[in-house]
Protein backbone atom coordinates (compact mmCIF):
# COMPACT_ATOMS: atom_id res chain seq x y z
CA UNK A 1 0.00 0.00 0.00
CA UNK A 2 1.45 3.16 -0.98
CA UNK A 3 2.08 5.98 1.82
CA UNK A 4 -0.65 8.92 1.97
CA UNK A 5 0.18 12.42 1.07
CA UNK A 6 0.90 13.90 4.08
CA UNK A 7 0.07 17.37 5.28
CA UNK A 8 2.30 20.74 4.39
CA UNK A 9 2.76 21.72 7.82
CA UNK A 10 6.10 21.38 9.02
CA UNK A 11 5.19 19.23 12.46
CA UNK A 12 8.73 18.99 14.93
CA UNK A 13 9.85 15.49 15.59
CA UNK A 14 8.85 14.00 19.61
CA UNK A 15 11.54 12.55 21.65
CA UNK A 16 10.46 9.48 20.88
CA UNK A 17 10.84 9.69 16.94
CA UNK A 18 14.24 11.19 17.79
CA UNK A 19 15.04 8.13 19.93
CA UNK A 20 14.03 5.91 17.02
CA UNK A 21 15.95 8.36 14.30
CA UNK A 22 17.24 7.01 11.05
CA UNK A 23 20.55 6.69 9.96
CA UNK A 24 20.13 9.12 7.08
CA UNK A 25 17.28 11.06 5.18
CA UNK A 26 17.37 11.35 1.65
CA UNK A 27 15.66 14.73 1.44
CA UNK A 28 14.45 15.80 -2.32
CA UNK A 29 13.04 19.23 -2.65
CA UNK A 30 10.82 19.47 -6.36
CA UNK A 31 9.41 22.21 -7.87
CA UNK A 32 7.68 21.22 -11.61
CA UNK A 33 9.80 18.49 -12.77
CA UNK A 34 8.11 15.60 -12.55
CA UNK A 35 10.31 13.26 -14.66
CA UNK A 36 13.12 14.34 -13.20
CA UNK A 37 11.84 13.77 -9.77
CA UNK A 38 10.84 10.40 -11.24
CA UNK A 39 14.56 9.66 -11.98
CA UNK A 40 15.89 10.93 -8.66
CA UNK A 41 13.91 8.58 -6.66
CA UNK A 42 14.13 5.43 -8.68
CA UNK A 43 18.19 5.75 -8.00
CA UNK A 44 17.44 5.49 -4.50
CA UNK A 45 16.90 2.07 -4.83
CA UNK A 46 14.94 -0.31 -2.33
CA UNK A 47 15.01 1.31 1.09
CA UNK A 48 17.14 -0.20 3.94
CA UNK A 49 15.54 0.14 7.43
CA UNK A 50 18.27 2.79 8.53
CA UNK A 51 17.10 5.19 5.68
CA UNK A 52 14.00 7.20 4.88
CA UNK A 53 13.03 9.69 2.08
CA UNK A 54 11.17 12.79 2.33
CA UNK A 55 9.91 14.52 -0.48
CA UNK A 56 8.85 18.51 -0.38
CA UNK A 57 7.22 19.40 -3.02
CA UNK A 58 6.99 23.31 -4.32
CA UNK A 59 4.78 22.45 -7.45
CA UNK A 60 1.43 24.28 -8.10
CA UNK A 61 -0.06 21.24 -9.06
CA UNK A 62 -0.28 17.28 -8.39
CA UNK A 63 1.84 15.80 -10.95
CA UNK A 64 4.32 15.35 -8.99
CA UNK A 65 2.76 13.88 -6.03
CA UNK A 66 1.25 11.19 -8.42
CA UNK A 67 5.06 10.38 -10.17
CA UNK A 68 5.69 10.45 -5.91
CA UNK A 69 3.13 7.48 -5.54
CA UNK A 70 3.93 5.60 -8.44
CA UNK A 71 7.77 5.18 -8.12
CA UNK A 72 7.20 5.06 -3.91
CA UNK A 73 4.20 2.40 -3.91
CA UNK A 74 6.93 -0.77 -3.83
CA UNK A 75 8.63 1.10 -0.73
CA UNK A 76 7.76 0.43 3.00
CA UNK A 77 5.76 3.14 3.55
CA UNK A 78 7.39 3.97 6.94
CA UNK A 79 10.56 5.23 5.22
CA UNK A 80 8.87 7.55 2.84
CA UNK A 81 6.86 10.98 3.35
CA UNK A 82 5.63 13.30 1.02
CA UNK A 83 4.44 16.92 1.20
CA UNK A 84 2.96 19.26 -1.36
CA UNK A 85 3.76 22.61 0.54
CA UNK A 86 1.92 25.29 0.16
CA UNK A 87 2.36 28.03 -2.94
CA UNK A 88 4.55 30.29 -3.02
CA UNK A 89 7.30 28.59 -1.03
CA UNK A 90 11.19 29.40 -2.10
CA UNK A 91 13.96 26.80 -2.65
CA UNK A 92 15.34 28.24 0.59
CA UNK A 93 11.97 27.85 2.54
CA UNK A 94 12.06 23.90 0.95
CA UNK A 95 15.19 23.31 1.86
CA UNK A 96 14.68 24.16 5.63
CA UNK A 97 11.54 22.14 5.60
CA UNK A 98 13.19 19.65 4.37
CA UNK A 99 15.88 19.56 7.20
CA UNK A 100 12.77 20.03 9.85
CA UNK A 101 10.61 17.20 8.56
CA UNK A 102 14.44 14.94 8.67
CA UNK A 103 14.09 11.91 11.11
CA UNK A 104 17.65 10.56 10.35
CA UNK A 105 21.05 11.89 11.82
CA UNK A 106 22.30 12.65 8.66
CA UNK A 107 20.37 14.43 6.02
CA UNK A 108 21.66 13.78 2.04
CA UNK A 109 20.01 16.84 -0.01
CA UNK A 110 19.26 15.50 -3.51
CA UNK A 111 17.72 18.07 -5.62
CA UNK A 112 15.25 16.54 -8.39
CA UNK A 113 17.42 17.03 -11.22
CA UNK A 114 20.51 15.20 -9.54
CA UNK A 115 20.80 11.09 -8.73
CA UNK A 116 22.39 8.50 -6.58
CA UNK A 117 24.29 6.26 -8.21
CA UNK A 118 23.85 2.28 -8.53
CA UNK A 119 24.48 1.14 -5.02
CA UNK A 120 25.02 4.34 -3.23
CA UNK A 121 22.36 4.11 -0.70
CA UNK A 122 24.45 1.01 0.95
CA UNK A 123 27.67 2.72 0.25
CA UNK A 124 26.41 5.67 2.09
CA UNK A 125 24.87 3.32 5.07
CA UNK A 126 28.31 1.71 5.92
CA UNK A 127 29.97 4.62 5.69
CA UNK A 128 27.51 6.85 7.83
CA UNK A 129 27.84 4.28 10.52
CA UNK A 130 31.22 4.49 11.04
CA UNK A 131 31.61 8.18 10.86
CA UNK A 132 28.40 8.61 13.36
CA UNK A 133 29.97 9.04 16.14
CA UNK A 134 32.64 10.79 15.38
CA UNK A 135 31.90 13.57 12.17
CA UNK A 136 29.03 15.96 11.93
CA UNK A 137 29.81 16.37 7.81
CA UNK A 138 30.97 14.16 5.47
CA UNK A 139 31.86 14.42 1.48
CA UNK A 140 31.56 11.59 -0.83
CA UNK A 141 32.88 11.78 -4.34
CA UNK A 142 30.20 13.23 -7.08
CA UNK A 143 29.98 12.77 -10.60
CA UNK A 144 29.11 15.87 -13.02
CA UNK A 145 27.27 14.75 -16.07
CA UNK A 146 25.23 16.76 -18.47
CA UNK A 147 21.33 16.27 -19.36
CA UNK A 148 22.06 13.38 -21.64
CA UNK A 149 23.86 11.60 -18.19
CA UNK A 150 27.57 12.29 -19.87
CA UNK A 151 30.14 12.17 -17.40
CA UNK A 152 31.96 15.25 -18.06
CA UNK A 153 33.87 15.60 -14.65
CA UNK A 154 34.71 13.49 -11.29
CA UNK A 155 35.34 14.90 -8.64
CA UNK A 156 36.49 12.85 -5.79
CA UNK A 157 39.46 11.98 -3.52
CA UNK A 158 41.89 8.60 -3.32
CA UNK A 159 42.13 8.29 0.37
CA UNK A 160 40.14 9.20 2.94
CA UNK A 161 40.60 11.85 5.50
CA UNK A 162 39.51 14.75 7.78
CA UNK A 163 39.79 18.01 7.12
CA UNK A 164 40.29 20.20 10.03
CA UNK A 165 38.01 23.39 11.13
CA UNK A 166 40.42 26.00 9.00
CA UNK A 167 41.67 23.92 6.10
CA UNK A 168 37.69 23.01 5.60
CA UNK A 169 36.77 26.79 5.28
CA UNK A 170 39.99 26.94 2.89
CA UNK A 171 38.89 25.33 1.00
CA UNK A 172 35.40 25.90 0.66
CA UNK A 173 36.37 29.56 0.12
CA UNK A 174 39.08 29.20 -2.39
CA UNK A 175 37.13 25.97 -4.70
CA UNK A 176 33.75 28.05 -5.87
CA UNK A 177 32.53 23.98 -7.12
CA UNK A 178 34.60 21.79 -3.96
CA UNK A 179 30.97 20.73 -2.43
CA UNK A 180 28.72 19.38 -5.05
CA UNK A 181 25.33 19.83 -3.21
CA UNK A 182 24.54 15.66 -3.53
CA UNK A 183 27.96 14.67 -2.37
CA UNK A 184 27.54 16.60 0.72
CA UNK A 185 26.06 14.65 4.40
CA UNK A 186 25.66 16.67 7.03
CA UNK A 187 24.06 15.83 10.89
CA UNK A 188 20.31 16.96 10.73
CA UNK A 189 22.12 18.51 14.38
CA UNK A 190 24.59 20.30 12.65
CA UNK A 191 22.44 22.04 9.91
CA UNK A 192 19.73 23.00 13.20
CA UNK A 193 22.76 24.55 15.04
CA UNK A 194 23.85 26.62 12.33
CA UNK A 195 20.73 28.16 12.20
CA UNK A 196 19.76 26.83 8.93
CA UNK A 197 19.27 28.39 5.40
CA UNK A 198 19.38 31.94 5.28
CA UNK A 199 16.76 33.42 2.81
CA UNK A 200 18.89 36.47 2.70
CA UNK A 201 22.01 34.34 0.55
CA UNK A 202 19.22 33.00 -1.86
CA UNK A 203 21.19 30.60 -4.66
CA UNK A 204 24.42 30.62 -2.37
CA UNK A 205 22.86 29.41 0.66
CA UNK A 206 24.53 26.04 0.47
CA UNK A 207 27.98 27.75 0.59
CA UNK A 208 27.14 30.09 3.34
CA UNK A 209 25.42 27.10 5.47
CA UNK A 210 28.06 24.38 4.53
CA UNK A 211 31.28 27.41 6.02
CA UNK A 212 29.03 28.02 9.23
CA UNK A 213 28.87 23.92 9.60
CA UNK A 214 32.16 23.15 8.27
CA UNK A 215 34.19 25.85 9.98
CA UNK A 216 32.89 24.53 13.55
CA UNK A 217 33.43 20.74 12.99
CA UNK A 218 35.61 20.85 10.12
CA UNK A 219 34.87 17.86 7.09
CA UNK A 220 35.69 13.93 6.92
CA UNK A 221 35.97 13.17 2.88
CA UNK A 222 35.81 9.65 1.28
CA UNK A 223 36.69 8.41 -1.94
CA UNK A 224 33.31 6.98 -2.85
CA UNK A 225 31.35 8.51 -5.59
CA UNK A 226 27.86 7.70 -4.56
CA UNK A 227 26.16 10.75 -7.01
CA UNK A 228 25.49 12.62 -10.19
CA UNK A 229 25.27 16.33 -9.89
CA UNK A 230 23.49 17.49 -13.60
CA UNK A 231 24.43 20.50 -15.34
CA UNK A 232 21.99 21.40 -17.40
CA UNK A 233 20.30 24.90 -18.56
CA UNK A 234 17.20 24.50 -16.62
CA UNK A 235 19.44 24.21 -12.95
CA UNK A 236 18.79 26.94 -10.52
CA UNK A 237 23.01 27.42 -10.49
CA UNK A 238 22.69 28.25 -14.61
CA UNK A 239 20.92 31.43 -13.34
CA UNK A 240 23.55 32.72 -10.85
CA UNK A 241 26.16 34.30 -12.82
CA UNK A 242 25.10 37.66 -12.44
CA UNK A 243 25.87 40.90 -10.14
CA UNK A 244 23.27 39.81 -7.17
CA UNK A 245 25.22 36.56 -6.87
CA UNK A 246 28.49 38.23 -6.50
CA UNK A 247 27.02 40.68 -3.68
CA UNK A 248 25.51 37.69 -2.40
CA UNK A 249 28.96 35.58 -2.65
CA UNK A 250 31.24 38.94 -1.40
CA UNK A 251 28.93 38.69 2.04
CA UNK A 252 29.90 35.46 2.68
CA UNK A 253 33.28 36.31 2.33
CA UNK A 254 32.98 39.59 4.60
CA UNK A 255 31.52 37.51 7.59
CA UNK A 256 34.65 35.02 7.11
CA UNK A 257 36.73 38.05 7.82
CA UNK A 258 34.94 39.22 11.10
CA UNK A 259 34.84 36.30 12.64
CA UNK A 260 38.45 35.74 11.25
CA UNK A 261 38.49 32.30 10.07
CA UNK A 262 41.43 33.06 7.87
CA UNK A 263 43.91 35.26 8.39
CA UNK A 264 43.86 38.09 5.91
CA UNK A 265 46.46 36.97 3.58
CA UNK A 266 44.83 33.72 3.11
CA UNK A 267 41.42 35.57 2.82
CA UNK A 268 42.06 37.70 -0.18
CA UNK A 269 44.53 34.67 -1.70
CA UNK A 270 40.93 32.60 -1.52
CA UNK A 271 38.57 35.55 -2.74
CA UNK A 272 40.89 36.00 -5.68
CA UNK A 273 40.41 32.45 -6.82
CA UNK A 274 37.05 31.83 -5.56
CA UNK A 275 35.81 34.65 -7.94
CA UNK A 276 38.09 34.07 -11.28
CA UNK A 277 36.89 30.23 -10.43
CA UNK A 278 33.22 31.20 -9.99
CA UNK A 279 33.07 33.78 -13.09
CA UNK A 280 35.09 31.23 -15.57
CA UNK A 281 33.18 28.92 -14.92
CA UNK A 282 29.73 30.93 -16.05
CA UNK A 283 31.68 31.78 -19.22
CA UNK A 284 32.65 28.81 -20.33
CA UNK A 285 28.93 27.48 -19.71
CA UNK A 286 27.75 30.40 -22.18
CA UNK A 287 30.29 29.47 -24.13
CA UNK A 288 29.32 25.91 -24.38
CA UNK A 289 25.81 27.18 -25.24
CA UNK A 290 26.86 28.93 -28.44
CA UNK A 291 26.31 32.21 -26.23
CA UNK A 292 29.47 34.76 -26.82
CA UNK A 293 27.25 37.72 -25.72
CA UNK A 294 26.46 36.11 -22.68
CA UNK A 295 29.77 34.85 -22.09
CA UNK A 296 31.34 38.63 -22.37
CA UNK A 297 28.45 39.47 -19.97
CA UNK A 298 29.50 36.82 -17.30
CA UNK A 299 33.39 37.82 -17.84
CA UNK A 300 32.81 41.25 -17.62
CA UNK A 301 31.30 40.25 -13.77
CA UNK A 302 35.49 40.53 -12.71
CA UNK A 303 35.01 44.50 -13.36
CA UNK A 304 32.47 44.31 -10.81
CA UNK A 305 32.63 47.68 -8.46
CA UNK A 306 32.65 45.32 -5.34
CA UNK A 307 35.66 43.30 -7.05
CA UNK A 308 37.91 46.15 -8.01
CA UNK A 309 40.53 44.88 -5.19
CA UNK A 310 40.16 41.78 -6.05
CA UNK A 311 43.95 39.76 -6.40
CA UNK A 312 45.05 38.40 -9.67
CA UNK A 313 44.89 34.77 -9.49
CA UNK A 314 47.92 33.27 -11.27
CA UNK A 315 45.91 30.12 -11.63
CA UNK A 316 43.33 31.44 -13.66
CA UNK A 317 44.84 34.25 -15.38
CA UNK A 318 45.76 32.22 -18.72
CA UNK A 319 42.18 31.32 -19.16
CA UNK A 320 41.12 34.74 -18.40
CA UNK A 321 42.98 35.80 -20.70
CA UNK A 322 41.69 33.29 -23.33
CA UNK A 323 38.58 33.43 -22.78
CA UNK A 324 38.73 37.52 -23.06
CA UNK A 325 39.90 36.79 -26.76
CA UNK A 326 37.38 34.49 -27.60
CA UNK A 327 34.66 36.66 -26.63
CA UNK A 328 35.77 39.97 -28.12
CA UNK A 329 37.17 38.65 -31.22
CA UNK A 330 35.27 35.67 -32.23
CA UNK A 331 32.07 36.46 -33.85
CA UNK A 332 28.63 34.98 -32.41
CA UNK A 333 27.01 32.29 -34.59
Amino acid sequence: MAASIHPSAVLPCSDATRNNEFLLSVCVPTYHRPQLLARALKSIGPLPPEVEVVISDNSTNDLSGEVTQLVMDEQPTQRWRYFHNPPGGTLIGNWNACVERARGHYVLMLHDDDYLLPGAISKLVSTLQAARSRYEAVLFGVQVVNEHERVQHRQTVSTAHFLHRSLATQKLLTNSSFVRMPAMVVSRRAYVEAGMLDPVQDGTGDLDIWLRVCSKHGLYRVPITTAAYTVHNGAVTAGMFQAQTISQLLRIFNRAAEQQLLSPPELETARARFFHQFVLAGTLRSMRNRNLKRARQVLDLLKHPELSHLGLSLRWLPLRLCFFVLTRFVQDE
